[in-house]
């Protein structure tokens, strides 16, 4: 028997796990959630690792949750009966039309991606579904080529579930699985375009203050150097990724109607000279990993991205100017 459900995984641009695998069970039950997506629902993120300091993008719950609460009823906490053997728990699951959001070590999990065999990193990753004829178990997940499908066999489905902070970390006090249940009904979502620009005026506000004179800065142990200059990588391909997703909102406002032809060209420009300056930043991370001498350009890195986020704060005041979306805000609120 095959259990399978119908969710495409949501790879227009990448945000983080949480938000990329809720993105997929939204859209494909709605489609009017992709546009959800493209809200400016994030914040920079100022991370240790502990010995390095870098630059990172965080979509906070806090403010995803003005979405997700339109369709998710609740996330409900599930404890597997045998923890040694949860593959067949995780079938019934499925048969029986559950989300399951399993605990797993990155290291054990999706071949071809960062963590693979080399760091112990942790996260929640979807089931969608299991083949019973193939012995495999259908999963949302990420590698170096995107979010999409991946087949897992049940020995590696295991393996990363006990090498999981559920099952070696005392202190953890997460569940080791959790159940999504949507909502009955689950309405259109319904953009406003007040929600943008209280985003856009909270990041204008956020970039204003945000110190840059401490950004990676440290010296990473040298049997730790290859794991900051990954951390550092994610971080800025993060922000890299998110200048699609803005670019595929400010699509959205000129179909809508909300901007003019000639604005769009302007800000979209902005927008992709945005992402290819934080590619050749993320290049900077890229050499580093690689290089023989363990050598960390920073003061490239501080060339290329100190203007970066300048520019960004600066795109947000035109795209609030240009919508006349501080009047919007002031008339909604």
């Amino acid at each position: 028997m095959t259990y399978n459900q119908s969710i495409r995984p949501f790879n227009d641009f990448w945000m983080n796990c949480v938000s990329n695998t809720v993105y997929s069970i939204a859209v494909s039950n709605d489609s009017s959630y992709r546009t959800a997506a493209y809200l400016n629902h994030y914040t920079y993120q100022v991370a240790v690792d502990p010995s390095f300091t870098y630059l990172t993008m965080d979509h906070p719950l806090k403010y995803q949750n003005e979405v997700f609460n339109d369709f998710i009823r609740e996330w409900e906490p599930y404890y597997f009966r045998n923890t040694q053997a949860i593959g067949e728990e995780i079938g019934e699951l499925l048969d029986s039309g559950q989300l399951p959001v399993v605990h797993v070590d990155l290291f054990h999990w999706i071949p071809n991606s960062l963590a693979w065999k080399q760091y112990h990193w942790y996260h929640y990753s979807l089931i969608t579904g299991y083949d019973a004829e193939r012995s495999v178990y259908r999963v949302l997940d990420d590698d170096i080529n995107g979010f999409r499908d991946f087949e897992v066999p049940p020995e590696r489905l295991q393996e990363a579930f006990l090498s999981s902070q559920t099952e070696n970390n005392p202190a953890y006090q997460e569940p080791p699985c959790s159940l999504i249940r949507l909502k009955d009904q689950i309405p259109p979502y319904e953009f406003k375009l007040s929600d943008l620009s209280r985003h856009a005026e909270r990041l204008i506000e956020e970039l204003d203050n945000l110190q840059t004179e401490h950004l990676w800065e440290g010296t990473p142990e040298p049997d730790k150097f290859e794991e900051s200059m990954t951390n550092g990588l994610v971080g800025v391909n993060i922000i890299e990724s998110r200048q699609t997703g803005n670019r595929l909102m400010l699509r959205y406002l000129l179909d809508a109607g909300f901007i003019r032809e000639a604005d769009f060209q302007t800000l979209d420009k902005e927008l992709e000279e945005l992402a290819l300056g934080w590619f050749k930043a993320k290049n900077v991370f890229i050499k580093a990993k690689f290089s023989l001498k363990r050598r960390f350009n920073r003061d490239q890195l501080l060339t290329l991205a100190v203007p970066l986020l300048s520019r960004e704060r600066s795109f947000w005041a035109a795209l609030l100017e240009t919508t006349g979306a501080a009047a919007a805000l002031s008339k909604e609120s």
